[in-house]
């Protein structure tokens, strides 16, 4: 992973901490609902990194390289999955999409060791992001929300340790070769 690409990681998750005392239910979500589409955004660029055979240990990996595209893929469309459910609330939402596709999103990994950590430091503040929502939607009254992100996070934490686990037994073996 490039300094970049962790630069950006840690940007995300100084701008999400820095305001967590005195922020509204609807800025926070503001908040989650950008970082699930720039999360979604840089699976996605990393599929089609592993596809190009840009990631050095994967190159001609194909097996490998496909394996960490299924698991990127899966992740992606998942996020997908939470933000149609968040739809299906039919919650006002007053969603303002500041996304910004200037992500640096060239070399999101260099190397296949730098998968799991950057898969994991991006995965863990997702739904370390999900969390606070869903306890901001429960002292809100938003019971709704706050269940849906409950199920999202009993069923995506494990989902998530499984995927790393696979990532850095994948990753350990293209290193060894």
């Amino acid at each position: 992973m490039s300094s970049c690409n962790g630069d950006t990681e840690k940007g995300q998750s100084d701008r999400f901490n820095e305001k967590e005392n005195n922020d509204s239910l609807e800025f926070v979500f503001n908040n989650f609902l950008s970082y699930l589409f720039e999360t979604y955004f840089v699976d996605i660029q990393n599929v089609i990194q592993c596809k190009r055979n840009k990631i050095i240990g994967l190159v001609d990996q194909k097996i490998l390289s496909s394996e960490i595209e299924e698991i990127l893929s899966r992740n992606a469309n998942h996020k997908l999955t939470i933000f149609k459910k968040i739809l299906s609330l039919n919650h006002k939402m007053d969603y303002v999409q500041s996304f910004s596709i200037k992500l640096n999103t060239e070399n999101l990994f260099n190397d296949a060791k730098d998968i799991p950590i950057a898969f994991s430091k991006r995965e863990m503040h997702f739904y370390e992001m999900i969390l606070k929502v869903s306890r901001m939607a429960a002292k809100k009254m938003r019971f709704s929300l706050a269940n849906l992100l409950k199920g999202i996070l009993e069923n995506g934490i494990s989902t998530m340790q499984e995927d790393l686990y696979k990532i850095r037994r994948i990753c350990q073996s293209c290193c060894l070769k």
